[in-house]
């Protein structure tokens, strides 16, 4: 009778495979969708500030040469207000004036 105390292989209790298949199932899932989206991530972040630096850069360009356009054509100002060719009298005058004072000049 004590060899019968002894469970045999077939008497002991069995352990069910599903829960480390469906684990295992779970987890080949889950590290390879978390590894790419921690990738997505990264790169999109860095995508996101190279787009932002170049809208920056591409509207200062614009800026500067809408800046440079306009003063390009401040010749065009100063000779309507000061005649390129000399002048004398009345309107030398007003133009000596307008260079001393150019707000009491209106």
């Amino acid at each position: 009778m004590a060899a019968r105390d002894t469970p045999t292989p077939a008497e002991r209790r069995r352990l069910s495979i599903g829960p480390a298949l469906i684990a295992a199932l779970v987890l080949s899932a889950l590290i390879p969708a978390v590894l790419v989206s921690w990738l997505l991530s990264s790169n999109s972040s860095q995508s996101i500030d190279t787009l932002a630096e170049n809208a920056i850069s591409q509207a200062a360009h614009r800026v500067d040469v809408g800046a440079l356009a306009h003063l390009g054509e401040s010749h065009t100002v100063v000779n309507a207000l000061v005649p390129p060719v000399p002048t004398s009298g009345a309107e030398a005058e007003r133009t000596r004036n307008w260079l001393r004072d150019p707000a009491a000049s209106s």
